[in-house]
């Protein structure tokens, strides 16, 4: 699996601004619910950077 840093990387240089804030709050809440239910919180916010 891709580290963070590097998919962060991709994903910035692909998305306008927007779209990319956009991705990043989507992200966060991605975190959150992963601490919520227990499940891996890197793991979590991967999947929104590589769908």
């Amino acid at each position: 699996m891709k580290q963070y840093k590097e998919v962060y990387e991709i994903v910035k240089a692909r998305l306008s601004e927007y779209r990319f804030h956009h991705s990043e709050c989507v992200a966060n809440r991605c975190v959150e619910l992963a601490t919520i239910y227990h499940v891996d919180k890197e793991a979590a916010r991967l999947v929104r950077n590589c769908a």
